[in-house]
């Protein structure tokens, strides 16, 4: 089962350096969380060598139930072909994890969307 979430990317900032905002909503309203996941983080790359995070994103819950996720990034230069991967936790394991490509473009909102995957391994 894939977890799709949408991801609204970018509130313009002043100065060269741009944010991503993340809104994240994961399955249908009040998906049940069957890997009991603790935490979610976001990583940027395709910045040379560089990748930054990561960045600690909110889950909000119901009971045992997923809500939202929400979050942001901060000084990610603008660029194109930046790569933003969110991984979901439970503890140390990743349970869930997807990736999209992205531009950053100073002054202007980006939507992505991105499909988390879940390992199996980790959350049978």
């Amino acid at each position: 089962m894939a977890a799709v979430i949408a991801a609204s990317c970018g509130s313009p900032v002043e100065g060269p350096i741009d944010a991503i905002k993340l809104s994240i909503a994961v399955g249908p309203a009040g998906y049940e969380d069957v890997c009991g996941i603790t935490s979610v983080v976001a990583y940027c790359s395709g910045l040379g060598d560089e990748t930054l995070g990561p960045f600690q994103l909110a889950v909000e819950r119901d009971g045992n139930k997923i809500v939202g996720i929400s979050g942001g990034i901060e000084g990610i230069p603008e660029g194109a072909d930046r790569t933003l991967e969110v991984k979901a936790l439970h503890n140390d394991l990743v349970v869930y994890e997807g990736k999209t490509y992205l531009t950053v473009v100073k002054g202007r909102s980006t939507e992505v969307s991105i499909t988390l995957y879940r390992n199996y391994l980790n959350c049978p």
